[in-house]
């Protein structure tokens, strides 16, 4: 299940949910990761951006749709 086939559902539940928002935070934290270490290694400012807390970052917005789900 993706986020194209999610949203043309007429009924959802909450394991194609969680499916779907684990899928697009996973993307997303991997492009940003990509985008961050390619920034580390090709930057002309001798700047650094460091990423030992970014998983817990993405942790955080998957345990959102857990915490705010009523049953």
């Amino acid at each position: 299940m993706n986020y194209d086939q999610i949203m043309k559902l007429d009924i959802v539940n909450y394991d194609d949910l969680d499916t779907v928002v684990t899928d697009i935070l996973t993307t997303a934290q991997t492009q940003l990761e990509e985008a961050i270490e390619k920034y580390n290694e090709c930057n002309d400012e001798g700047g650094e951006v460091d990423t030992v807390d970014l998983n817990g970052k993405f942790d955080v917005l998957h345990d959102y749709v857990e915490d705010y789900h009523n049953e």
